[in-house]
């Protein structure tokens, strides 16, 4: 405990080579692994704050070695990699979060292996190679978490869309979504936004709009703390509307979907729906009476609303 309370000392005012000699002077005075394997992984991260990046690698990758299973283990292939690219050595960095994969699918990062891969492969402009490398992941007779295989899937869907291949994109998409049920798998929400987005790039507006009712059927709201929240939810419901109106003539069901805005109650875009379903009842709707009242509710329930001034100028002009 008291070399911990040095490590954690040291720390806090950046002396690292200290901090480092210190959490792993403390992993050799505990009897319980847990702790040790906890001060060494941390003796390693603050040798590379310390500026010793191939010490810390390789405490890292002796660390993964020694402890399999552990969280750790999962952590420092993860950060073992990272090092290796920040060292400019990627094909390293590959193999070492591909042996993330395979050797520690529980780990909390293995997702975030799969989107390191992707990055790295999309840098080298290497879409094939990641292609090939998914597809003998996913081949392989492997249990792996939810999160993890759902990962697998959408970074896959991205690259055979860039390489424009978007059926096989869906397929994916699918696929994925077939093991990652909401609410457990953190990807039940990514995986059809990026089948709207394929679709939308593609001009098929219709599917588009298929792909975004799949993501917002799951929109829920909680009397205590509002709606379970998706970072693509109230984008979604904004861009379908925004279909309806533009592309799909369809002037009445993209009012309504503007106004479907007012139940995201923790969105910023409830003021921007009621300004433009105002825009369409005043226009192409021919119901000045109901465009007017949609304003007045705007400028009375979002007093600080940036759509002020506009809603205003239409105001001005319902006499």
């Amino acid at each position: 405990v008291a070399e911990l309370t040095r490590a954690a000392r040291a720390e806090r005012a950046d002396r690292h080579a200290e901090a480092a000699e210190a959490y792993a002077q403390a992993a050799t005075l505990t009897q319980d692994e847990a702790v040790a394997v906890t001060a060494l992984y941390r003796a390693a991260q603050e040798t590379e704050r310390a500026g010793d990046p191939e010490q810390a690698l390789a405490m890292f990758l002796d660390l993964a070695e020694r402890f399999p299973g552990t969280q750790e283990a999962g952590r420092c292939l993860y950060d073992a990699a990272r090092l290796c690219r920040t060292l400019g050595r990627d094909d390293d960095a590959v193999a070492l979060w591909l042996r993330q994969i395979r050797q520690e699918p529980s780990s909390a990062l293995g997702d975030m292996a799969v989107r390191r891969l992707y990055q790295t492969h999309v840098d080298h402009e290497d879409w094939v190679g990641f292609d090939e490398l998914v597809t003998v992941e996913l081949a392989a007779a492997t249990e792996r978490p939810a999160d993890l295989q759902a990962a697998l899937f959408l970074f896959r869907a991205r690259v055979r869309d860039d390489l424009d291949r978007p059926r096989e994109a869906y397929a994916d998409i699918e696929a994925g979504l077939e093991g990652c049920a909401y609410p457990s798998c953190c990807y039940w929400d990514d995986l059809p936004w990026l089948g709207s987005q394929i679709a939308l790039d593609d001009g098929e507006y219709r599917l588009t709009i298929e792909w975004l009712d799949r993501l917002l059927q799951w929109k829920e709201e909680c009397w205590f703390t509002g709606s379970y929240a998706s970072t693509y939810y109230d984008d979604a419901q904004r861009l379908k509307a925004e279909l309806l109106r533009d592309e799909l003539g369809d002037p009445a069901g993209a009012a309504d979907a503007f106004l479907e805005l007012q139940n995201f109650t923790d969105s910023t875009l409830r003021d921007d729906g009621l300004l433009e379903a105002a825009r369409l009842f005043l226009g192409r709707l021919g119901d000045p009476a109901r465009g007017c009242g949609l304003l007045r509710e705007l400028l009375e329930e979002y007093p600080d609303s940036n759509q002020r001034h506009a809603a205003e100028e239409l105001l001005a002009a319902c006499g």
